[in-house]
């Protein structure tokens, strides 16, 4: 199991939960995007997306961060960059003894050591700074009190003052043990993941206690004071107590101009004075570092003082208040219609000029142009969309399958549409029965901001059971003009939309506003297209909450589906050769039903359906989808998909010959072809003019292929007749 976050990052994650701000873990580390989509910002520790990488490889370079506070007219200690001892005993000899010596480009306070008073001591000091860095930095010792001043946004958000590792002796227990027993501190752990870290009696340690004249077999008098360090690093065993109120004012711009000199939005500046309620020039205080990514324990967790929250400073200075935190998800779940609403809402939304980024069973596209292509409905497709900086709304199709293998993929939702719930997927995942079903597409309705809306079928039997799972408020839509629920609902104050005399309204309590003529919707077909109006009125409510104008909504439904690319392979229709064929994405028993009906409104000749079902449905669904096709069509073409999904060659097929011929449908009317383009290429063959053909697919282009080279074929041959006739 992975380690938690670490305390700064816990404090981050904290303060966005309060703010509402939603979360995506980038990583199995520190590295988390605030926010979706274009108003997303990141963080890794407590570096941002606002930090400058240039910025931090200055501030890992000791001697250059030295070289330009100088320049800025910042106090800093004189220093030198050695590579060898000989310079290194040169340039303390230069500065004067005391000296510190420590990596150009190092951290956590690993190999620094501080006070070095003669030649022999800065010899080892050397040797271990070596270790941490090629280059090492030999400065003047400044004698002071070690301060830490915290940097957010251009103004000091904290201050400690920091106390090196140590243990005090009783004149019983050696070093070693003394810093067993002070180890013992339920607040001191391993790194970072407690107020404390815990004290070790390393080759630093060990040379700092040989300069205290002892080793950790020692045993200290009462009340001696033994140092493991003498930096003051909480990452090596130090302690810190808030001083926030005591810096003085000039101390903190101090600070906030170091912070700027470097280019940091979020820096800890390291302190070295007498007094940090006194002005450093005056006291001859210094700046000795300047830190990218500082740590937030001493803040958060003092050994004594104030605690401060700089989680909520970090993210109030990323998200300032009263600012956008995130851009307006749109969740869709349901059994059928959940791509073409996804469709239509991502037209709505780019007829007004907005970035729209969509996940569907075809791919996941960001203003209509496809990033990624197949079944896109889980997690992983939905945090695509919502990590993309160009995106302004996400609309995101979230099917059963995600949810159970990898959860939703976002926090909350600003509004969550479910379709409908009806027999399908029965028997995968641990789903078997409606019920079963019912509460995976119940995640979705329960996961939306409390201020959200939930948009749910009244036609549904479900849509009441959804709307107590509801977190927000409830928009029932359906094409039925007396549904109860939606009278009820109204009654009550609540928000429908609906159909009465051929028109569609949105209700708001006793108020009702016309939106559009129910035929003028495109992608009803004239009305006749049921499914495909009730996904527009799915689509129409969703979008109208998240503030398009009904005027707008009006303009989108007249226009949505003027082009096949509005909706590819979602009832597609073409003539081929005199034979109107009817092309959709259908796989299941309610599908076959409602395209059967929308085909037979056609009032053509016989009606003929090319038809298969993923094998992972299990058997009885299969049967059954086999059935019903069988009530809708007068003759069948039975194929398979390419993947078998566990099946045998010819297993569903066979499955789906046995429903149709247990709903009576003669044997000499059924044909099983498991080839998809050789059984459209049949039924064509056997279609006459003025018939229909539904082809329902498992790989779009192979059979828009296949219907291109028939009507071409279907045309030379209509050329080469009258070119006969005409002899």
């Amino acid at each position: 199991m992975p380690p938690g976050p670490a305390p700064a990052t816990e404090s981050i994650l904290k303060a966005c939960s309060l703010r509402g701000i939603p979360v995506l873990s980038l990583s199995d580390g520190a590295c988390y995007q605030l926010g979706y989509g274009c108003r997303h910002k990141r963080i890794q520790a407590t570096i941002t997306s606002e930090t400058p990488a240039l910025a931090v490889d200055l501030a890992s370079h000791k001697e250059t961060t030295a070289r330009l506070l100088y320049g800025a007219g910042l106090p800093v200690p004189p220093g030198r960059v050695v590579t060898t001892i000989r310079e290194a005993l040169s340039a303390a000899r230069e500065l004067g003894y005391p000296v510190v010596v420590k990596p150009c480009c190092g951290n956590q306070g690993k190999g620094v050591l501080l006070d070095i008073i003669n030649d022999s001591e800065l010899k080892d000091a050397y040797r271990m700074a070596r270790k941490f860095d090629k280059e090492v930095l030999v400065e003047k010792y400044i004698e002071g009190r070690n301060y830490r001043l915290l940097v957010i946004g251009g103004r000091m958000a904290a201050a400690a003052e920091r106390f090196p590792a140590s243990v005090t002796g009783d004149g019983v227990h050696t070093i070693r043990e003394l810093v067993e027993m002070a180890n013992q501190d339920s607040r001191r752990g391993r790194g970072h993941d407690l107020p404390l870290t815990k004290m070790e009696i390393d080759q630093a340690a060990l040379l700092e206690l040989k300069r205290q004249g002892c080793d950790p077999e020692s045993c200290p008098g009462p009340g001696k004071r033994i140092y493991l360090r003498r930096n003051a690093n909480l990452s090596t065993g130090g302690s810190a107590a808030d001083v926030t109120d005591e810096v003085h004012p000039e101390n903190s711009l101090l600070a906030v101009k170091a912070a700027a000199v470097l280019g940091l939005d979020v820096a800890g500046i390291d302190l070295v004075a007498p007094d940090i309620a006194r002005p450093l020039r005056e006291d001859g205080g210094v700046i000795i570092e300047v830190n990218a990514a500082p740590g937030f324990r001493m803040h958060l967790h003092p050994d004594r003082g104030t605690p401060r929250d700089v989680g909520k400073e970090l993210v109030d200075y990323l998200f300032p208040p009263g600012s956008k935190v995130s851009i307006p998800v749109i969740s869709i779940t349901g059994t059928n219609g959940k791509t073409t609403t996804t469709r239509i809402l991502n037209h709505l939304f780019r007829q007004q000029g907005l970035n729209v980024g969509i996940t569907t069973t075809g791919g996941v596209y960001i203003n209509n142009k496809r990033i990624l292509s197949g079944d896109s409905t889980g997690p992983d497709s939905a945090r695509s969309v919502l990590q993309d900086s160009t995106v302004e709304v996400a609309v995101l199709e979230t099917a059963r399958g995600g949810i159970l293998r990898g959860g939703l993929g976002y926090d909350r939702a600003d509004v969550a549409v479910v379709t409908n719930i009806a027999s399908d997927h029965l028997g995968q995942g641990g789903i078997e029965t409606l019920e079963d079903l019912f509460w995976v597409k119940s995640l979705v309705v329960e996961a939306v901001q409390k201020d959200g809306f939930v948009v749910l079928n009244a036609d549904d039997p479900f849509a009441p059971r959804l709307a107590d799972s509801s977190r927000g408020q409830v928009i029932y839509f359906s094409l039925h003009e007396n549904n109860v629920l939606v009278r009820r609902h109204l009654g009550a104050g609540g928000r429908a939309v609906f159909v009465r005399n051929g028109f569609v309204f949105y209700g708001y309590g006793e108020d009702a506003v016309r939106l559009i003529k129910l035929k003028a919707i495109r992608a009803g077909m004239g009305g006749r297209a049921t499914h495909n109006l009730e996904n527009a009125l799915a689509a129409a409510t969703a979008a109208y909450v998240s503030g398009v104008s009904l005027a707008a909504v009006r303009r989108g439904l007249r226009s949505f589906g003027a082009d096949h690319d509005d909706n590819p392979g979602r009832l597609m229709i073409q003539e081929v050769g005199g034979v109107t064929v009817i092309v959709d994405y259908g796989h299941n028993a309610p599908a076959f039903q409602k395209i059967a009906e929308f085909a037979r409104t056609l009032e053509r000749g016989r009606l003929m359906g090319v038809i298969g079902v993923p094998g992972d449905r299990r058997s009885d669904q299969i049967i059954h989808a086999g059935e019903v096709a069988a009530a809708g069509f007068e003759e069948l073409y039975i194929r398979e998909d390419e993947d078998l999904r566990g099946r045998k060659q010819g297993e569903t097929a066979k499955l789906l010959y046995t429903g149709a011929r247990r709903a009576g449908m003669p044997a000499e009317n059924l044909h099983l072809i498991p080839d998809t383009v050789m059984a459209i290429e049949e039924s064509l063959r056997q279609a006459k003019p003025g018939d229909v053909v539904v082809v329902f697919f498992e790989e779009l282009d192979p059979v828009l292929e296949c219907l291109h080279t028939l009507e071409q074929k279907a045309k030379k041959e209509v050329r080469r007749a009258k070119v006969v006739v005409g002899r």
